[in-house]
């Protein structure tokens, strides 16, 4: 709140003349006579004085000042606070022209308040091919935050996620704020994690599943051409772990595909899910024994969900001794439903579970392959929960998905 404010307030009641008169007996006794500018406590004390040197109606209107001058100091104290960017603008011919910057605002564009105040907001931060016409501020009233690009005092660019507002004063002005989060280190990051998931995604659909492919044909010629155990044995063991590494690419492409393609939640019944994901466990290993106990019951899931039980079953199959026995059973509730794989083997590791329940990879304990984030991705996407207990007697894998409405 400024002077003029006063004045104009006070004006309304008892005229210009008297008005002025008034505030200048008030300014005399606090010792303001000297002064061009008043500061917000200052205006706080002016109004009190004019409340106690007249009654009527200007002592009315001046403690009404007063509580709003109050307000202000206080709505300032919390500005000054914020720990974002943040401007408070006035509106000359709908430009809106800065009054009020906030230290952050300060430190993250590199305009002092001198420089700032009383500049257009437009002309100081905002790009050239970017106009922000007044609509935009009053029709910025429950929007949620628009992610802009704009100019530090270096004239550099920055990005931010920015929510405006609007305010009508009690003389009928309006004023504007605007407060800006800065993306730019995060909108950095995320360009260089596409960047980066392109690479990778080109590196494993192209050159290694191509090399390796080709290093299996010929560990498979070796194997079949030569009469030596020896080198039939390395060959086998090289052959495998080409297989090992082809199902990993395999894997991270379902991933990348799964993210890419981001599936709505679909209905479906647990018995054909099951029987669908059984047949293939079957096809790819003959001596495998699977047991089902499953209600038919209906569960929401997302496209391609059946490969979730099949990685189950494969880490049963894969990281245990021979014979492998599975048993998928369900427990329905009202809500839920618990669908379990089950195996008789030695157990999964705790380090192996604890790298999904903690969500990423350390130097120590790397998971053994991407088929758990493979898993824990189809079920989040489903909006289920995955749990995964390893004990001597084997491996439970818990998954809990929502009964459809």
């Amino acid at each position: 709140m400024k002077r003029d404010e006063v004045l104009q307030r006070l004006s309304q009641t008892v005229g210009v003349t008297k008005a002025e008169s008034i505030i200048s007996d008030a300014e005399s006794a606090l010792g303001y006579t000297e002064q061009e500018h008043l500061t917000e406590l200052e205006i706080r004390s002016l109004c009190e004085q004019i409340k106690e040197r007249n009654d009527g109606y200007v002592g009315e209107v001046a403690s009404q000042l007063h509580v709003r001058a109050q307000a202000n100091q206080r709505f300032k104290t919390l500005l000054e606070n914020v720990p974002n960017p943040t401007v408070i603008v006035d509106f000359e011919e709908r430009e809106p022209i800065i009054r009020s910057v906030n230290t952050a605002f300060k430190d993250v564009f590199g305009f002092d308040s001198n420089t700032a105040v009383d500049e257009s907001l437009i002309e100081l931060i905002v790009p050239d091919d970017e106009q922000i016409p007044f609509e935009v501020w009053s029709h910025a009233s429950g929007e949620r935050k628009r992610e802009v690009c704009r100019l530090t005092a270096e004239g550099k660019e920055r990005t931010f996620l920015v929510r405006r507002a609007i305010a009508t004063r009690g003389n009928g002005g309006v004023e504007g704020f605007a407060v800006y989060t800065d993306i730019t280190k995060r909108k950095r990051r995320e360009q260089e994690q596409r960047m980066l998931k392109e690479v990778f995604s080109r590196v494993f659909r192209h050159n290694i599943r191509n090399e390796l492919t080709v290093s299996r044909g010929q560990m498979e010629v070796i194997e079949a051409e030569t009469d030596a155990e020896r080198i039939i044995e390395r060959a086998t063991t090289a052959r495998e772990s080409i297989v090992q590494v082809l199902n990993h690419t395999e894997k991270a492409r379902q991933i990348e595909r799964l993210v890419d393609m981001n599936p709505s939640t679909i209905d479906q019944s647990v018995q054909s899910l099951v029987e669908s994901a059984v047949k293939q466990c079957q096809q790819k290993y003959d001596s495998l024994t699977i047991n089902t106990n499953t209600e038919d019951t209906t569960v929401q899931i997302v496209q391609g969900f059946e490969i979730v039980i099949q990685n189950a079953v494969e880490n049963a199959v894969e990281h245990n001794p021979e014979p492998v026995e599975v048993d998928i059973t369900t427990n329905v509730a009202s809500n839920t439903v618990e669908l379990t794989v089950s195996d008789n083997g030695v157990g999964i590791h705790a380090d192996e579970v604890a790298v999904i329940e903690e969500e990423h990879e350390t130097q120590l304990f790397h998971g053994s392959g991407v088929g758990l984030w493979l898993m824990k991705w189809y079920v989040d996407r489903a909006g289920g929960t995955l749990d995964i207990t390893g004990t001597n007697s084997g491996t439970q894998v818990k998954l809990t998905l929502k009964r459809a409405s």
